[in-house]
């Protein structure tokens, strides 16, 4: 059989290629329609959200949001008491050298956070070095304790729980 002589014979419509054809169109019709149908129903959505406007709340619904404005500001009210104490006039002053004032400040944050507190230095940048402040804040269980600390005794943190009340007290840091 030579392949170069076998020719084919001229396409003609029969049942079977009409069959074949409505085979094919069916076949790609079906995910086609799943296309247009998807893509209609996403339009229709977005033009929907578009044009509708929000809407408005019912009486109910500002009633529940009065309630649970109530509710979260008693929940706060119990989960978040102040108990920050602030007593004017216990504060800690020491002398310490113009040179050694960063260094002793550096040592009373580090202590602050030892003792379950923090400290925050007051002063300016530009002050002159002859006096520096420090605001610490500390569990009201350890303020004695973090007071000898600074001073310059050995103290154990670790002896005394934290408790949830806190104290504040200002050191001042003065040149001689």
């Amino acid at each position: 059989m030579d392949d170069e002589k076998d020719e084919q014979p001229p396409f003609r419509w029969n049942p079977q290629a009409v069959f074949m054809l409505f085979f094919f169109m069916l076949a790609m019709a079906i995910p086609l329609m799943g296309v247009a149908w998807f893509a209609r129903g996403y339009l229709s959505a977005q033009q929907r959200a578009v044009t509708l406007p929000a809407p408005a709340p019912t009486p109910a619904a500002r009633i529940d949001m009065k309630t649970l404005e109530k509710s979260l500001e008693r929940v706060s009210d119990e989960q978040f008491a102040s108990t920050v104490t602030l007593k004017v006039g216990n504060g800690v002053e020491l002398e310490v050298a113009a040179e050694d004032m960063n260094a002793r400040i550096a040592r009373i944050m580090e202590l602050a956070r030892d003792a379950g507190g923090s400290a925050l230095d007051m002063s300016s940048s530009k002050s002159d070095g002859a006096a520096r402040r420090v605001m610490v804040q500390v569990p009201a269980s350890r303020y004695e304790l973090l007071k000898r600390a600074i001073h310059g005794d050995r103290v154990d943190f670790s002896a005394i729980p934290a408790g949830t009340a806190a104290q504040m007290f200002e050191v001042d840091l003065k040149a001689p």
